[in-house]
């Protein structure tokens, strides 16, 4: 009687070998790109309207820099000097 063992082929362990590698690849390099666009969105969340410009009420102002500013009141405008 010819007995073989039973097992999983080495062309199977290699391959999952390899889908376990990219798996990992792709997860780290996902993770750094959210690091990336997390601090992006928390640096824009905190700008500042900051010398050369100044804070105004909203009809005393020429020239409006337009943005989400931290500083900036609901019935003030970020502007140019």
């Amino acid at each position: 009687m010819n007995k073989r063992g039973q097992g999983l082929p080495i062309n199977v362990i290699i391959i999952a070998a390899i889908s376990l590698l990219v798996l990992i690849i792709l997860i780290a390099l996902v993770q750094t790109r959210t690091t990336f666009f997390s601090k992006g969105v928390k640096e824009v969340s905190e700008a500042k309207c900051e010398k050369p410009y100044q804070v105004k009420p909203i009809g005393d102002c020429q020239e409006v820099i337009y943005g989400a500013f931290a500083n900036v009141g609901t019935s003030e405008v970020c502007c140019k000097q």
